[in-house]
């Protein structure tokens, strides 16, 4: 019986097992508020002090905006500005911009842990909730003004509503059937709002409810619901959310890589979690095979979970590259989860926790990768502006550029600046918007249509350094200006400083 009783209810027992020196209602609070300390700890400290980058300018810029911006991005990541609009307008601070993001972090792992105690107990909940809470990922995301991590909170809420609402169909209870499922419409049909891909992460629900037992009932419920993801998708792209992420390269290896860095962390922490989410992976499909019960296919949750929506990423890039890291960020929590379930078989308890202090340790030394990844100084390159340039100067860059430029030109309010006048975009430098205003032609149009004043050129990233070589050796530019640079910043970034050579050398 109590064989029985441990392989049916884990969580039951663990319950049972639960000292009583903390009152009941506040025991599942206990793990998930430790892991949150812990993220907390290793994110707030760089909260502020990274500079904004390129896409969190223009988060900046899409709330000073909203209608342009839902319109001119296909309301891509509509419902994250939308929850932005209020933020933006107490301050533009970087910590403030950043804490929503962090604070949706926050609550994943809530989330997480919960769906970790329904589907194997309160061991497996703590091992999956602490090896989240320090990974790099999660920390990474959990640090930039991005609807990341407010697409995987959605997400997670979504799992969480479909396990919840096998459980209680299975009890017979329609009350908590009704309510769950109706929060997993809910937060299925936000998700993509919050961004796009977070919609393939239905198709893999959809995979592992196919398995569940009594699952006709469910799928037929599902019928509906599809439709109306389907009809939502359609709306985003006929607004234009097809063209977004068109700078993606097609489908390549060091794509691949990146993503299963995301998934699994580098080096060693790659191979541990990748090895530890394999053998959970491989005990929970063989307990399935032997017994179809609802509590071996909760185990394939995880499965489901991790592998899902990057597959189908990668599927989807033979034809449209989308193959960008972060967006198999949602999949993230179903390796933690696997690693949860693989230390959650070790026995004694004395021993599950120290390979687990044993995993962590290793996981969180991918913390060093956050330094690594998304950095652009555009302080340091709006200083060096700042410190050489004279009023009437003229700022040229291309405009998708603009938004992190004026983000950072704003930031430094020192009185004495020089007043730059902007080429093209010809948008007032320092205002911070999501679609700038340009004047017809190219950058080399612009820069050759005056050539009485100095010209501060900024560009951006590799693959934009041929364009930058073009103009210095251009014999147009070159006749009519003296280049200095280009100085090259993190990101990199690029400055080039033009000076009139004056009447005389055309002479």
């Amino acid at each position: 019986m109590r064989t029985d009783l441990l392989e049916k209810a884990p969580a039951v027992v663990d319950a049972v097992r639960t000292p009583r020196t903390i009152p009941r209602p506040l025991q599942h609070l206990v793990v998930p508020a430790a892991a949150a300390t812990t993220l907390v700890a290793l994110a707030w400290p760089r909260i502020g002090r990274r500079a904004l980058w390129l896409d969190e300018a223009y988060t900046v810029g899409a709330t000073r905006d909203l209608v342009t911006t839902w319109r001119g991005s296909g309301g891509t990541m509509g419902l994250y500005y939308l929850l932005m609009w209020p933020v933006t307008r107490i301050s533009t601070d970087r910590a403030w911009l950043r804490t929503p993001s962090l604070l949706a972090a926050v609550a994943t792992l809530v989330v997480v842990y919960e769906i970790g105690r329904r589907i194997g107990g309160r061991r497996l909940a703590t091992g999956a909730t602490g090896t989240l809470a320090v990974t790099w990922a999660l920390s990474r995301y959990a640090l930039e003004a991005r609807s990341y991590t407010l697409a995987l909170l959605l997400v997670s809420l979504s799992w969480l509503a479909l396990i919840a609402t096998v459980q209680a169909e299975a009890r017979g209870d329609e009350t908590q059937t009704r309510r769950w499922w109706t929060l997993f419409v809910v937060a299925t049909l936000l998700a993509p709002l919050a961004h796009g891909m977070a919609a393939l992460h239905f198709a893999s629900q959809m995979a592992c409810l196919a398995l569940a037992p009594n699952r006709r009932r469910r799928l037929r419920t599902c019928g509906p619901l599809a439709l109306a993801l389907l009809l939502e998708q359609a709306v985003l792209f006929a607004l234009g959310a097809g063209e977004v992420a068109s700078w993606i390269q097609p489908l390549n290896e060091d794509q691949i890589h990146r993503m299963v860095r995301l998934l699994l962390g580098q080096g060693l922490s790659q191979w541990i979690v990748g090895g530890l989410a394999l053998v959970a992976a491989v005990w929970a499909v063989a307990q399935f095979r032997r017994s179809r019960r609802l509590e071996s296919w909760l185990q394939l949750i995880p499965v489901f979970w991790l592998l899902g929506a990057p597959l189908l990423i990668i599927a989807i890039s033979v034809a449209r590259p989308y193959a960008e890291s972060r967006y198999v960020l949602g999949a993230v929590p179903g390796a933690a989860l696997l690693v949860g379930a693989a230390l959650a078989r070790i026995r004694p308890n004395a021993l599950a926790a120290a390979a687990w202090l044993v995993v962590a340790v290793v996981i969180i030394q991918d913390q060093s990768l956050i330094r690594s990844t998304g950095h652009e100084n555009w302080p340091r390159l709006v200083d060096q502006i700042a410190s050489q340039a004279h009023d009437g100067d003229r700022l040229l860059t291309p405009a998708k550029l603009r938004p992190p430029f004026d983000f950072a030109w704003a930031e430094d309010n020192d009185p004495g600046r020089p007043n730059l006048v902007a080429l093209s975009p010809t948008d007032r430098v320092g205002d911070v918007k999501r679609f700038y205003d340009t004047r017809p032609g190219g950058l080399r149009t612009q820069l050759l249509a005056d050539t009485t004043t100095t010209v501060w050129y900024v560009d951006r990233a590799d693959e934009r350094l041929d364009a930058v070589n073009a103009l210095l050796t251009d014999p147009e530019v070159v006749q009519a200006y003296q280049a200095s640079g280009p100085q090259i910043f993190t990101g990199p970034l690029y400055l080039i400083r033009f000076e009139p050579r004056g009447p005389e050398a055309a002479l």
